[in-house]
């Protein structure tokens, strides 16, 4: 053979380490030879990447934080997050519902997953937010209430 062209045998040695089972995706779908697998890989590895980058900007785009100003204020804040995640999850299965009649299900499922993805996100972020500023309020209570103590302390020697 030419050196610059692999054969077969060398060729599927090199893909031998590409497996898809590693990431628990069946062979079934994904094709049993090594080199399918490798680049079915690849594409699902790009897909991922190009996803979070798309879910990252989108986070960063959330709401604003610092409308949250008390501790009530934060629970409502969470609970409109799990009332709005409840519709949310609703919203998916009735819109995975709606692919499957459709001629391209595929992309119309990744659609949904990105849209729903993204909807995850951003509640996420505002829940992160509102937990956050409670945490902090604690503390704050918690430090106070100590600096209360300490000075009950030196007031009493």
């Amino acid at each position: 053979m030419n050196k610059g062209v692999m054969s077969r045998k060398e060729s599927l040695d090199m893909f031998e380490n590409c497996s898809i089972a590693a990431f628990g995706l069946p062979t079934e779908i994904l094709g049993k030879s090594p080199i399918r697998q490798c680049w079915r890989m690849l594409v699902l590895t790009w897909l991922s990447i190009v996803s979070v980058s798309i879910l990252a900007q989108n986070v960063e785009k959330s709401e604003p934080v610092g409308k949250i100003q008390t501790i009530a204020d934060a629970d409502s804040v969470l609970a409109d997050a799990a009332a709005k995640r409840v519709l949310v999850e609703h919203r998916f299965a009735d819109d995975q519902r709606a692919c499957y009649p459709k001629f391209f299900t595929t992309a119309c499922l990744d659609q949904i997953k990105l849209d729903h993805l993204q909807e995850v996100a951003r509640l996420n972020a505002i829940e992160n937010d509102a937990k956050l500023f409670k945490r902090r309020k604690r503390a704050e209570e918690h430090d106070q209430a100590l600096a209360n103590e300490r000075a009950k302390g030196e007031e009493s020697k």
